[in-house]
Order: C-alpha cells, then sequence, then structure tokens
C-alpha cells in the first residue's frame, strides 16, 4: 500500500512582508549606468573630461623599461586606488589591486606592434572595463605604475652578471694555467 502524506496548512504572512516582497520583485525602475555612454558616434574615451591616463612602466629585465600607457574612465580610476600624481611601484610577483586589473595590457603588444607605435580599445575584467592602450609614452600621466622584476629574477641577473664579468677579467686569463690537453693545435 502507497503511503499518503499528510498536507500542512502554509503559515500565512503579513501585509508588510508582502508589500516588501511585491518592491523587491519589481526592482529598481532605472539602472543608472556609471561609464557614459556613446552618443552621435563618439567615443566617450576620447573625451578628455571623461578620462584619466595611467603610465605603466613595465621592467622586463633590470635595465630596460618597456612604456605602456593606458586611459581609463575617471571611475575605474579611483576604484583601482589611484591618486593623481600617484607614482606607485610594484614586483611582477606582488602586484596591487591596480596592478593585477591592468595584468593583460603587460604582454598585449608584441615588438613589431611597439615599433610602429599602435594602439587599441580593449575590455578588461573586473572593475576597468573599457579602455584605450598604446604603446607610445604619454606626456604627462595622471598616475605611473612601476612593474620590476621580481626578486629570484634580480638575484639571478645579478648572479649572471658577475659571472660575465669574471670571465672577461684579465685576472682570469693571467692566472688560468692551459694543460696540453685543452690545447687545439692547427
Amino acid at each position: 500500500m502507497p503511503k499518503t502524506t499528510r498536507r500542512t496548512k502554509r503559515k500565512k504572512s503579513n501585509a508588510a512582508w508582502e508589500n516588501l516582497r511585491k518592491q523587491h520583485r519589481k526592482g529598481p525602475k532605472r539602472i543608472s549606468l556609471p561609464d557614459p555612454r556613446q552618443k552621435k558616434g563618439i567615443n566617450p574615451l576620447t573625451i578628455p573630461e571623461n578620462v584619466k591616463k595611467i603610465q605603466i612602466l613595465y621592467s622586463e629585465s633590470c635595465n630596460n623599461e618597456v612604456p605602456i600607457s593606458v586611459v581609463v574612465f575617471k571611475r575605474a580610476f579611483e576604484q583601482l586606488g589611484l591618486r593623481p600624481s600617484s607614482d606607485i611601484s610594484m614586483r611582477r610577483d606582488r602586484l596591487a589591486r591596480s596592478g593585477s586589473a591592468l595584468r593583460k595590457t603587460f604582454d598585449l603588444f608584441s615588438l613589431n606592434d611597439r615599433i610602429m607605435g599602435d594602439g587599441r580599445e580593449m575590455r578588461l575584467d573586473g572593475i576597468v572595463g573599457r579602455c584605450l592602450v598604446f604603446t607610445q609614452p604619454f606626456d604627462k600621466a595622471d598616475a605611473i605604475l612601476r612593474i620590476l622584476p621580481t626578486t629570484e629574477e634580480i638575484a639571478n641577473i645579478v648572479s649572471t652578471k658577475a659571472h660575465v664579468e669574471s670571465l672577461f677579467s684579465p685576472k682570469y686569463w693571467m692566472n688560468r694555467s692551459v694543460s696540453d690537453s685543452e690545447r687545439e693545435y692547427m
């Protein structure tokens, strides 16, 4: 024989709770967009009143810096925790919020793009959203981010440089005795 279940009565809720649920289901009437929209074919990223400029100096090794210029909306600039005329240095393995949000721009351009001076519009995840990225540095930037190599890379570069200098120093060649087996005759 099948077992039957007994139906239980549902508790009735009060009128205040029902009104609150109705308002929640309807949701907001209008959504305010934080970034300006495109009007009459004009990109809002090209209007200086809407944007801030970020200069990224990305160091692949200790002595060469690759400039990357990024144009973002003012809202994104503030949410990245940047202030006008700020200069922030960070290691590649320990990026701050602003560095990790702009990480995709570090290796965006190839050598040919850098030589040609290309730029492009892209959409980054998270806080930034739409932005313009260029290979040429700005004359005046609102914020500068310096991305430095990691401590392990710096130690490796220093030890390699010391080894190469010791190989080409005159003391190394003067004190080295060459055995007959190492000599090469023509």
